[in-house]
């Protein structure tokens, strides 16, 4: 996943988290990321929720 960080967006971390807690198509709409991405990190952060 190629995200810049350069202080202006939400750091890794904060990402992976809310991966883990959220499902994938609410995390795309929260962050504004494509579904897919959304889904990527979903996976990433080893979500439980059935997608």
């Amino acid at each position: 996943m190629s995200m810049p960080n350069d202080g202006t967006g939400p750091s890794y971390a904060a990402l992976a988290t809310l991966a883990a807690d959220l499902p994938s198509p609410i995390l795309a709409d929260v962050t504004g990321m494509h579904r897919h991405t959304a889904l990527r990190w979903f996976v990433y952060a080893g979500g439980g929720w059935a997608e």
